[in-house]
């Protein structure tokens, strides 16, 4: 999951999931295969960035979905709230997590 957590998630991902576009930065023929080989499992479905089961968070939606979450899950505790992100969303750390809650009033 860490190594997922690590990848860039933005609307460079989405040009290239829908056109085949890759980013501006990445240019020579190996770092296309590089990052192909990195995001080719990713697919789009409706509106949303999936792969397998769980929904790709990009990195500017990442407040939203943690506030959403936090509003419907947060009594029941920091680790629940976040196994509950973990186990549907990919690009929310565990950092993330405790520093959206560091941001909430008591």
């Amino acid at each position: 999951m860490n190594r997922l957590n690590n990848l860039t998630y933005d609307q460079s991902l989405i040009n290239y999931l829908v056109n085949g576009t890759f980013p501006a930065n990445i240019k020579s023929k190996i770092q296309q295969e590089r990052y192909s080989r990195q995001y080719d499992k990713f697919r789009i479905v409706g509106d949303k960035i999936m792969l397998d089961e769980k929904e790709v968070i990009l990195d500017g939606d990442k407040e939203e979905v943690l506030q959403n979450a936090y509003d419907n899950y947060f009594s029941y505790g920091q680790n629940i709230l976040y196994e509950f992100i973990a186990h549907q969303y990919i690009n929310i750390t565990k950092l993330d997590t405790i520093n959206f809650l560091k941001r909430q009033p008591d």
